[in-house]
């Protein structure tokens, strides 16, 4: 308070007036809780928040990098089997200065998961191709893999536009083009090939568009490609199923393999009491005229071989094998029949799959017929 001045008395103005040192009303001072605790007005939850925020942030820049580190990798063929089909193709799809590329769409047959990838047939087909094209490098671009249902195959044709192959090969059986797969969405295919199809829908037949695409396709394509960890999903419960023996009881046998390759019995042939049969079935002109659509997009020669068999085909197999090659030579499709390519001794027990012999014997039979149309598909 200010010193109270007499009545009647003048005030002079040049006079020091003494301010009270009384202290002024404040607020309370902040508890000890409060001190320890600065964000409490703010809500107990805010840390914690943040904490499992950076984690997740941090889990997603690091567990593509320690799985990319340890994977492995191959150009002949997909090391990962049914996964990471977007980056293989990616990766693999870039053309090279002076090269011939040869595009290779197959089933396990040619991923040859048994052998080594240099001496698989595709590694095998390139080098004789090479060396008969006076030095010339010719690239055989392996997209096989297990199964490679006609959809899958589609979306891998829609692909290779950034490839720009100067051949296409498919060599699968006659049976391939299989009416069922006209049900089937892509989610319920084994590879994950078709998870960004909707990134290259311009470059889908408009029948296949219209049949396989749907909003959650946009959706389930941008976690494909954006999510940096949704690649790897499974793998830690199948990584669990080939490490820990325990684990494969918690598990059906049919999941064993999208990410590695296992061990396959090979059972004498003479062992096999009753050898398969193939089934046949008419090809599905749908199928048939999408897949014939994708290729058309391609610059390039296409042929279509029918793939080598060791056990006895159906009684109806030469007629779907004609009713197929009509189809394709319609689109512009050269067609092979070399179901009786390799003897049946050159084959695992029991499956399509060729020993190292049986690779070989292929790679022969096939470089000659590729080396007489590569100087008419030759362009720079």
């Amino acid at each position: 308070m200010s010193p109270e001045i007499p009545a009647g008395a003048r005030r002079d103005p040049g006079a020091l007036v003494v301010a009270s040192c009384d202290p002024a009303p404040s607020e309370p001072p902040p508890s000890p809780a409060q001190k320890r605790r600065p964000g409490a007005r703010l809500g107990r939850s805010r840390h914690p928040a943040v904490v499992a925020l950076v984690l997740v942030v941090a889990a997603e820049w690091w567990l593509p990098s320690y799985f990319d580190a340890r994977l492995p990798r191959e150009e002949s063929r997909n090391a990962r089997v049914l996964r990471d089909w977007d980056r293989y193709v990616a990766s693999t799809s870039v053309p090279r200065k002076g090269e011939l590329r040869v595009l290779l769409l197959s089933n396990s047959q040619g991923r040859g998961p048994e052998i080594m990838a240099d001496r698989i047939y595709p590694s095998l087909l390139a080098a004789r191709l090479t060396a008969g094209n006076g030095g010339r490098p010719v690239r055989v671009v392996n997209w096989s893999f297990a199964s490679n249902r006609v959809p899958e195959a589609i979306v891998l044709l829609a692909r290779a536009q950034n490839l720009n192959p100067h051949l296409v090969l498919a060599v699968f059986p006659p049976n391939w083009f299989r009416a069922e797969d006209l049900q089937s969405p892509l989610s319920r295919l084994e590879s994950d090939i078709t998870e960004t199809a909707w990134f290259y829908r311009r470059r889908l037949p408009r029948r296949f568009r219209e049949r396989y695409l749907s909003p959650t396709a946009a959706i389930r394509a941008t976690f494909a490609r954006y999510w940096p960890s949704y690649r790897y999903r499974d793998l830690p419960v199948f990584a669990l199923f080939i490490r820990a023996r325990w684990s494969r009881r918690l598990f059906p046998e049919a999941i064993q393999g999208p990410w590695f390759d296992l061990e396959q019995g090979r059972i004498a042939r003479e062992r096999l009491a009753s050898p398969p049969r193939l089934g046949m079935h008419a090809p599905s002109p749908e199928l048939v005229a999408m897949f014939m659509e994708a290729g058309s997009a391609l610059a390039a020669r296409k042929v279509f071989v029918l793939q080598p068999l060791w056990f006895p085909v159906h009684p109806r197999y030469e007629t779907t094998v004609a009713a197929l090659q009509e189809r394709l030579e319609g689109g512009g499709w050269i067609n092979w029949n070399m179901t009786g390519a390799v003897p049946w001794n050159e084959y695992f027990a029991g499956s399509v799959h060729l020993t190292q012999a049986g690779h070989a014997r292929f790679a022969d039979a096939l470089a000659p017929r590729l080396a007489s149309l590569l100087p008419a598909v030759a362009r720079p």
